[in-house]
């Protein structure tokens, strides 16, 4: 319920692989900034990259893409309805359907 609360979640980790964090925020919907040094990997990473991933070690990098979400709230929308749907598409259920049928063909 608390990530419901946020417009955005910040994942600033410089050397956590993965981080619970950001899967629990992505399953709530939110729009979610990712450092370079994160780990993370993923559709949602992948698809926004130039708005979401920042450079750890850039202070403007990100306070420039951090603003640039907070005042374009039609992006963040977008992005928050995108979340979600990549998160519940990489769920364990659906990815362990997914490697079922791989394993069987």
């Amino acid at each position: 319920p608390f990530y419901r609360n946020a417009d955005i979640f910040i994942q600033p980790s410089l050397v956590d692989r993965w981080p619970q964090t950001y899967n629990e925020a992505l399953s709530s919907g939110i729009c979610s900034m990712v450092s370079n040094k994160c780990g993370i990997d993923d559709e949602y990473v992948r698809k926004y990259f130039n708005n979401i991933v920042f450079d750890v070690n850039d202070e403007l990098d990100f306070l420039e893409k951090f603003l640039n979400l907070y005042n374009e709230k039609e992006l963040r929308e977008k992005i928050k309805i995108d979340a979600l749907k990549i998160s519940v598409n990489s769920d364990a259920i659906v990815q362990s359907k997914f490697l079922a049928k791989f394993l069987i063909t």
